[in-house]
């Protein structure tokens, strides 16, 4: 489901989507615009729309990418692409506090504004909390990333969003985001819901305070970075210098 939907947000960036930034726009088109402009690298508010442009996309692919290596068996880099997804998320969140308070440079901040800015304030610390929490961590950037992009491509286009659904399908790429954002999202819910063994609400309360907290795999790995254990002579992991205790995986034992 989440390898689907980061192929559907992936691929939407070729197909007219981001009517709430540039209107009947394809977000492939107009990053190239934005490329070709010769101030481009020296714009910092364009840049920031830039990556609010492609931002969606790439992490879309980014899940897409993660979701075949599951597929394959092939575990390697994941570590990696999730600390890709966090740094790409807060660049989003970055460049919100820019546009937002570039926009109202001259006059002071409203209170829808304000909030904005509290809310990827808030983003960039559940970011970096994610970002410590290793293989556990990757789970929460992926439920974290589709909520940033249905609120991205959904709040902006509200007040306009059903009268789309008769523009004659002249946007009909931005119902592929949100499909793609929502897919992530459900999947990367139900995998924290069938990997912790807990309620819906106690899941979906741990994913938004960054706090999941997994059932025992049948291998005795860190908590925090899922380093396998097995050999060690010492109660400390050495990929991230986790404390343990042989005594927490002795009910693995039992199971086996």
């Amino acid at each position: 489901m989440q390898g689907l939907g980061g192929l559907l947000l992936a691929t939407s960036f070729f197909l007219p989507t981001d009517g709430c930034i540039v209107y009947s726009a394809i977000p492939a088109e107009a990053a190239a615009d934005w490329i070709k402009d010769p101030g481009f690298k020296k714009d910092l508010v364009g840049f920031a729309g830039f990556i609010l442009l492609v931002a969606p996309h790439l992490y879309g692919l980014m899940t897409l990418v993660l979701a075949l290596r599951f597929v394959s068996g092939n575990r390697s880099g994941e570590q990696l692409i999730g600390r890709s997804m966090a740094v790409l998320l807060g660049a989003t969140a970055a460049s919100v506090i820019i546009l937002i308070c570039w926009e109202m440079r001259q006059v002071y901040l409203g209170v829808e504004e304000s909030l904005i800015v509290v809310a990827a304030v808030i983003a960039s610390l559940y970011l970096l909390a994610a970002l410590a929490r290793g293989v556990v961590g990757l789970l929460h950037l992926r439920w974290f990333g589709s909520v940033c992009c249905c609120l991205a491509f959904w709040l902006p286009c509200l007040t306009t969003f059903f009268l789309w659904l008769t523009d004659g399908g002249a946007r009909f790429g931005l119902f592929v985001s949100l499909g793609g954002a929502v897919l992530i999202g459900t999947g990367a819910y139900a995998e924290a819901k069938i990997r912790c063994g807990r309620g819906w609400l106690v899941t979906l309360g741990q994913l938004a305070c960054c706090r999941l907290k997994l059932l025992p795999t049948g291998e005795p790995r860190c908590t925090k970075c899922g380093y396998l254990l097995i050999g060690l002579t010492t109660e400390r992991c050495p990929e991230c210098g986790q404390p343990f205790r042989w005594s927490d995986f002795a009910s693995l034992k039992k199971d086996q």
